[in-house]
């Protein structure tokens, strides 16, 4: 699936990492979302009693409702908390109840961009477990986001599989696409989490 944004850059310490599309997100991005929230409909309601907390730091308020809608949707979730940029999730993160588990970041966020959030989430919150949910290519920014402490990364185009990647990520285990497990597997370099 392919979605062109039209987006500036900003230097890390690392990297070059997208900072923040000028363009509206792909409808292609919404609707892969907006498909697995309802066949989650289609499959009834979900179950009233979560295990999972999940927090959502995403800067569009369109992917917020779409991914929150799939959450509520999805068993054993529970959405506890959203921020629209990485400073008002950490005003929020601290204040959250229910505590939350998993934290699904966005890596363009605007002023500080989602890999530096991750160091910090990853510092102040080191029971929180980091999932990133990004339209950003995952070859390129996948081992940027596991160096800075996330436990997995998502591609947006691949909603449908985010039920299973917050259980995986809850569940002490890194989540990948099948590509980029052997990528990380071919070179040696595969998470210590292991790969499911």
């Amino acid at each position: 699936m392919f979605v062109a944004l039209r987006f500036a850059t900003i230097n890390t310490k690392h990297s070059t990492v997208p900072k923040r599309p000028f363009l509206a997100i792909g409808k292609k991005i919404l609707n892969e979302w907006g498909k697995a929230a309802n066949l989650m409909d289609d499959a009834g309601d979900s179950i009233e009693e979560a295990d999972i907390n999940v927090f959502l730091i995403d800067d569009h308020q369109l992917i917020r409702e779409v991914i929150g809608k799939l959450i509520k949707k999805s068993s054993g979730l529970t959405l506890c908390g959203e921020a629209a940029s990485a400073d008002e999730a950490l005003e929020k993160l601290p204040l959250c109840q229910p505590k939350p588990d998993v934290a699904l970041v966005d890596l363009s966020l605007g002023q500080m961009n989602g890999i530096p959030l991750i160091r910090r989430l990853s510092e102040q919150f080191p029971d929180l477990r980091i999932l990133v949910i990004s339209s950003h290519e995952e070859s390129r920014f996948a081992p940027l986001a596991l160096a800075a402490g996330a436990h997995g990364y998502l591609m947006k185009k691949d909603g449908i599989d985010l039920s299973k990647a917050v259980h995986q990520v809850y569940n002490g285990r890194i989540y990948l696409s099948k590509a980029m497990q052997a990528w990380f597997s071919s070179n040696g370099n595969e998470p210590e989490m292991g790969l499911e």
